[in-house]
């Protein structure tokens, strides 16, 4: 053979080499569970997140799942988290929806808007409504939300998840609105009480398998049997639409009319800053759901959580007993002496974080650890591993508050860090959330006991640990008993539900 065709042949056999060397390093995939020919892996219906940290604890901090046509990315530690979402931000910060909440026309607004502008107009709303330092001029309202709801809890305490759900929804159509609703069945408190549940539902891993695969959704008519997810996401396109036109006009035409109390929405429209009424209207509608939903799972949680551990919920009372006394109510400023109700709220957000589980998307080609993850990739964040990892918090699946008492609470385990996302699409409401939830707890603990409730013999009924399926997971609902802990309780809370008046 000639020297030259060989050397030809040699040069371009190297390439070929290299090049297949090179692909191999970019076309590495993440380890993961074996797949089923076409369908891929079939998550548990219930609970998935368990299901997600069984395997990692299998296949690592990082593996790959396949749902029909879609790969799915999940990451298991708070240290891949960190690396992704905050040192390679600009890569992981975008989060483009489920298919399911896209044709639900959940696609618009803060939570997953894709337009820069419109994502930088947003924040800003958001930071001039529940930002950190917007927070003072809002505590007045928040005491009153929650007194309002002990003096409810006290008229019926059946209901008390009805008046869970109430208190965020109210307080932040009053914050975001101007809108004060005017009881339990306030049509603006009902129609965002609806986004919640059916957000929670079009994005819940579990429900709709339609959520992670586009090649489903494009091929599949709305009259196929089996398909009325499509009509139900009409119906939930519509229903949102609605509501979010009807409350955002009540505070328009209380501008025009002079009669408009000080709001998010108010302050964008008389802002000189160019604010589109798309990202106003569907933004402070987000700040009104996404802030109840997460809001109503941890105070559910709390309830759940007093009625299984009466021990802690003895330990907190006397704290509370000790530091505030029996003559007024506590307030958020009790907080830095209240340290073993501090570390209930944490190991709260660990022991169920009301979000197991949130989506990013990448924006271009990235590679970590090794493997490549495409452009575009589902990459889903899995909180319930890291807050549930048994090689950082013994006896894990335990409500242990004295877990946080005596030692130093960095980021790498911190449920108030972890449990509201990394980087920049970390929730905007994290204050105004952790200071709703910890107000309401120190509120409940100082006036009632929750116990659990008797059936028709008298017996105990001890409350199953069983949560919902969906994005944002609540306790399914149990009975229990709310009543105050004495008359002299009773009364305190009855002289600041009559100075409300």
């Amino acid at each position: 053979m000639d020297g030259r065709v060989v050397s030809v042949s040699l040069l371009a056999l190297a390439v070929f080499v290299a090049f297949r060397r090179r692909r191999g390093v970019r076309g590495a995939t993440p380890p993961g569970p074996p797949q089923i020919p076409i369908i891929g892996n079939i998550l548990p219906v219930n609970e998935p997140w368990e299901a997600l940290r069984l395997y990692a604890l299998q296949y690592g901090a990082f593996y790959v799942l396949r749902v029909l046509s879609t790969n799915i990315f999940v990451v298991n530690t708070v240290e891949a988290a960190s690396e992704l979402c905050e040192t390679r931000w600009s890569s992981y910060s975008q989060r483009i929806p489920m298919k399911m909440p896209e044709l639900s026309g959940m696609n618009e607004g803060i939570l997953f808007e894709t337009n820069p502008l419109r994502l930088r107009q947003a924040r800003r709303l958001v930071a001039l409504g529940i930002g950190p330092r917007e927070l003072d001029k809002y505590r007045s309202q928040l005491r009153t939300h929650v007194v309002s709801y002990l003096g409810r809890l006290l008229e019926d305490p059946d209901e008390y998840r009805r008046h869970i759900r109430n208190l965020p929804i109210s307080m932040m159509l009053e914050i975001a609105y101007g809108y004060k609703s005017q009881d339990d069945d306030d049509p603006f408190v009902l129609g965002a009480k609806t986004l919640v549940e059916n957000y929670a539902e079009a994005s819940s891993l579990s429900n709709y398998i339609v959520s992670q695969s586009e090649l489903l959704v494009a091929r599949v008519p709305s009259w196929v049997p089996g398909a009325g997810f499509q009509r139900k996401a009409a119906a939930w396109k519509d229903q949102a639409n609605d509501i979010t036109e009807k409350v955002y006009r009540f505070t328009t035409t209380s501008i025009a009319e002079d009669t408009a109390i000080p709001s998010v929405v108010s302050k964008a429209l008389e802002s000189h800053d160019p604010y589109e009424k798309h990202v106003i209207a569907k933004s402070a509608m987000q700040m009104v759901s996404g802030g109840a939903d997460t809001t109503i799972s941890t105070i559910t949680t709390f309830v759940l959580a007093m009625v299984l551990y009466p021990e802690v919920q003895k330990k907190a009372q006397a704290e509370i007993d000790k530091v505030v006394g029996l003559d007024r109510l506590p307030v958020f400023g009790d907080r830095e002496d209240l340290p073993y109700i501090d570390a209930l709220l944490r190991e709260l957000l660990r022991w169920h974080p009301p979000i197991p589980t949130v989506p990013r998307t990448t924006t271009k080609d990235d590679v970590y650890e090794g493997y490549f993850i495409p452009e575009g990739s589902f990459v889903l964040i899995n909180f319930w591993a890291m807050l549930c990892n048994e090689e950082v918090f013994l006896d894990a699946k335990t409500l242990k508050p004295e877990r946080w008492l005596g030692v130093e609470v960095t980021k790498e385990i911190d449920p108030l860090f972890i449990a509201f996302g990394f980087g920049r699409r970390e929730c905007p409401a994290k204050v105004m959330a952790v200071e709703l939830v910890f107000t309401v707890m120190i509120h409940m603990l100082a006036v009632f006991d929750i116990s659990k409730a008797r059936d028709a013999q008298g017996i105990e009924i001890t409350p199953s640990e069983t949560f919902d399926n969906g994005s944002i997971c609540a306790p399914l609902p149990f009975p229990c008993t709310i009543k105050p802990r004495s008359v002299q309780h009773a009364q305190v809370l009855q002289q600041n539900l009559e100075a409300l008046k």
